[in-house]
């Protein structure tokens, strides 16, 4: 049987193939978003042409909703998630995704090497087993612990888009 192939994307490539804002990306994603970038999911799915076939990101991605419902399938498995969960997708990892969601929150994305400083080495992303292709993909929160997650995301989305 003949291994599967899937193509690796970064978020340029990414995006000019899968949105229709096509290399107008810096519109959604300002400055430096190769290497991090956060989103609001209601406003990066509006510009996705769907269905998403399998692939690979260069990055590490996660997704935190505060209302509605996500599909996503993640290698070989497909995982969903609510209010208040969180879907983390490995760079490498093969995913896709092709029914369009109602939903709200906040996508962020970030480069393996952004969390790796000059006092740290690429090991570093090894301790974080959900940043692993073989940890656990959804993250759920208690309410209360789910709204101190979201009022982060909240300013770190605003520190993003004023600031690149």
């Amino acid at each position: 049987m003949k291994k599967a192939s899937f193509k690796t994307r970064n978020v340029s490539t990414f995006m000019g193939e899968f949105s229709t804002l096509g290399t107008d990306v810096e519109i959604l994603l300002p400055s430096n978003f190769e290497h991090f970038f956060t989103v609001k999911v209601e406003e990066m799915f509006q510009t996705m042409k769907l269905p998403i076939p399998p692939t690979k990101s260069t990055i590490h991605s996660m997704i935190f909703l505060t209302e509605g419902e996500a599909t996503m399938s993640i290698g070989s498995r497909v995982y969903s998630i609510g209010k208040y969960e969180c879907m983390v997708v490995p760079a490498g990892q093969v995913l896709s995704f092709k029914d369009p969601d109602v939903n709200k929150g906040y996508i962020c994305g970030f480069h393996p090497d952004y969390i790796v400083s000059k006092y740290a080495n690429s090991g570093l992303n090894q301790t974080f087993d959900f940043l692993n292709v073989w940890g656990n993909h959804v993250i759920r929160f208690s309410e209360e612990n789910a709204l101190f997650v979201e009022r982060i995301l909240e300013r770190l989305f605003t520190t993003y888009i004023h600031s690149g």
